[in-house]
C-alpha cells in the first residue's frame, strides 16, 4: 500500500489491533455490535441448553398458535393439526396406554449396586435391572425391558 492511502491506513491500523488488541474507528463500532449481538445469542443458547439438561426432554417442537404471528391470539385448530403432523398426539397416545416412565438401566445399575451383594453387582447393567426387579417381586405386565431401557406403566416406578 501506498504511504498515506486509505489501504495504509486500514492495514497500520489491522497491525496495531493484532499487536494490542484495541480497536478504534470505524471497525470498533461494528465489532462491538456484533459480539453484544453474539455474545447475547451464546448467553441465551447456553441458558436453554442449562434449562433442557435439568429436565427429561429429548426433544423440542415449535407450534405456531396462529398464521398472523400476533402476540396472544391462539388458533386451536391450527395447534392441534400441527400436533397431529408432528405425530405428537400419537406419542402421547401411546404413553398414556403403555409404558410412560423410562428409565435407562445405567442410572438403576447405579444407585442400586452398592446394596446388591457382589454377585448380582457383578452383572452387566440389564442383567442387573431385570433381577432387581424380580427381587421387588414387580409384575412382568407392570414393566417391559427394552435394549437401553426399563419401561414402566404409569405409576411403577
Amino acid at each position: 500500500p501506498v504511504p498515506g492511502s486509505t489501504a495504509a491506513a486500514e492495514q497500520a491500523e489491522q497491525e496495531a489491533t493484532r499487536r494490542n488488541g484495541v480497536v478504534r474507528g470505524p471497525a470498533a463500532l461494528a465489532i462491538s455490535r456484533f459480539s453484544s449481538v453474539s455474545g447475547q445469542f451464546v448467553k441465551q443458547l447456553g441458558e436453554l441448553i442449562s434449562m433442557l439438561q435439568k429436565t427429561n426432554s429429548h426433544f423440542v417442537r415449535c407450534i405456531n398458535p396462529n398464521t398472523k404471528k400476533a402476540a396472544g391470539l391462539f388458533e386451536g385448530g391450527r395447534v392441534l393439526t400441527q400436533l397431529r403432523c408432528s405425530g405428537m398426539i400419537e406419542a402421547l397416545r401411546l404413553m398414556h396406554a403403555g409404558f410412560p416412565t423410562r428409565c435407562p438401566y445405567d442410572d438403576l445399575y447405579d444407585r442400586y449396586k452398592e446394596m446388591m451383594p457382589k454377585s448380582i453387582a457383578a452383572l452387566d447393567s440389564p442383567s442387573f435391572c431385570e433381577v432387581l426387579l424380580m427381587a421387588l417381586g414387580l409384575d412382568k405386565n407392570d414393566y417391559q425391558l427394552g435394549i437401553t431401557k426399563v419401561f414402566f406403566r404409569a405409576g411403577k416406578l
